[in-house]
């Protein structure tokens, strides 16, 4: 995976203790012993995958809450095509734990600050042992229909040249495979919900996908895919991130679509590397649960039907402007294909649903805790509030396979097993395409129905 960059201070930095630590020579009974002997680069690799793997996996287990959403923050941006494969040394990814105190520090080559995930309880509080289990910001969600909002804050480290572009897209996924015929009828009828202006692709698949410059799939627009956009001009303390937002800045909401887009336009052309800025995002929240990992349009969709075992990557980008000749897709009104070459990223953050088997990412980054010890503090405060509850509202007292206190026991489990056996059935994800598909198509038949009724 790292090719030739052996000497990538990143990789060095993440092997290097394993390198000297396979060279010691001990003394025994006053004789040297034989030095052992040196670990080869394939070992290395290997340990710092498994390092890696055990990092995620720890981050999964100390969810107190089950399942959760894990997200990491892509501090090195290395060019990638469709075939997945990321020359060079692994980007570093670090853990942005959810519903933190205080903002977790970011660092990317166009971008410092930090960020937030805010994350609701699925759970109705009443049903949870002590207040104490009560995540932070519960009374930020309380009233509110979103059930996750990520917040990043910082400053630009480069102007952008070209137009930004904010949204999802898969940056790690098997393009060698044709798009499912499914997949194309939801799109149909989930994009007919959609008025504003964005960029959709399936990306390169099979044979194309191999090309090194192979498009990603992508689903994203400019600004406007924000909710919220703060301004605070150079000499001005920023709002703290962790702080309520309401009215501060432009809100999508409150402004309406199209006063919202002149603003957000405006604001990337005058992009300035001075200003704090500070972006809000939930808007899909409400259909899109990224701890159940699941779609919720009035039915439930499982989302590894569409993504299978792959993260989402939120991203921030520019777009450079390409001469015509470049510009081959017909259904684009943004300037051409998004390419990774024509791409500079200034964030990228990438997400999914401990209820995912996502180790096989290890092979591709370099999985890490959080910076500036956060997680540290965190671990004190939930075992100081433990230790207040006499052990009782840890980590271990509310999970999938617990009843809460006040519910009974029997009747959870003849819930779950009617859910299992009827609900679960019926609601099968491909049954729900084909509904869909239908509801689509006699949503187009239907002129032709009325006119034949006012023909008889």
């Amino acid at each position: 995976h790292f090719g030739s960059r052996l000497d990538s201070p990143c990789v060095l930095h993440y092997l290097a203790p394993m390198q000297y630590s396979c060279c010691w020579q001990r003394e025994v009974g006053g004789v040297e012993s034989p030095q052992r002997r040196p670990r080869s680069v394939e070992e290395l690799f290997a340990d710092a995958e498994q390092r890696s793997a055990e990092v995620v996996a720890a981050h999964a287990a100390a969810k107190v809450h089950q399942p959760s959403c894990l997200l990491y923050s892509i501090s090195d941006f290395s060019a990638s095509g469709a075939d997945g494969q990321q020359p060079g040394s692994k980007p570093r990814a670090w853990h942005v734990p959810p519903n933190a105190p205080r903002g977790i520090p970011i660092e990317t080559p166009g971008f410092v600050g930090e960020i937030l995930l805010m994350q609701a309880l699925d759970e109705p509080a009443a049903e949870l042992d002590f207040a104490a289990e009560l995540p932070a910001f519960s009374e930020h969600f309380q009233g509110r229909r979103r059930r996750w909002e990520f917040r990043t804050q910082g400053i630009f480290r480069r102007k952008p040249k070209g137009n930004l572009f904010f949204g999802i897209t898969l940056r790690d996924f098997n393009y060698n495979q044709a798009v499912a015929r499914y997949s194309q009828a939801v799109k149909r009828l989930g994009l007919m919900f959609i008025k504003w202006n964005f960029y959709m692709s399936w990306g390169d698949r099979c044979h194309a996908s191999q090309r090194r410059d192979a498009e990603l799939s992508h689903l994203v627009t400019d600004l406007t895919g924000f909710d919220q956009i703060i301004v605070t001009p150079e000499g001005e303390m920023p709002p703290p991130i962790a702080a309520e937002l309401e009215g501060l800045g432009f809100e999508r909401a409150v402004l309406g679509y199209e006063d919202y887009k002149q603003e957000a336009d405006r604001l990337s052309r005058d992009i300035s590397l001075s200003d704090t800025y500070t972006f809000c995002f939930w808007g899909p929240s409400r259909c899109v649960d990224l701890s159940q990992w699941q779609f919720n349009f009035g039915a439930i969709i499982p989302m590894d039907q569409f993504f299978q075992e792959w993260p989402l990557h939120f991203v921030l980008y520019e777009l450079d402007d390409r001469p015509q000749e470049s510009r081959q897709s017909k259904n684009n009104t943004n300037g051409g294909r998004h390419l990774e070459s024509r791409k500079q990223y200034f964030l990228d953050i990438m997400g999914w649903s401990t209820k995912v088997d996502c180790s096989h990412l290890a092979q591709r980054y370099t999985f890490l805790d959080a910076p500036g010890g956060i997680e540290e503090e965190m671990a004190a405060e939930l075992a100081a509030v433990g230790t207040a509850c006499g052990g009782d509202c840890g980590p271990s007292s509310f999970s999938n396979a617990q009843t809460p206190k006040g519910t009974s026991k029997g009747s959870g489990e003849c819930l779950a097993k009617i859910n299992q056996r009827v609900v679960a059935p019926l609601l099968s994800a491909r049954l729900i395409h084909l509904i869909l598909l239908f509801a689509f198509l006699w949503r187009l038949a239907w002129p032709v129905v009325q006119g034949a009724a006012v023909g008889r």
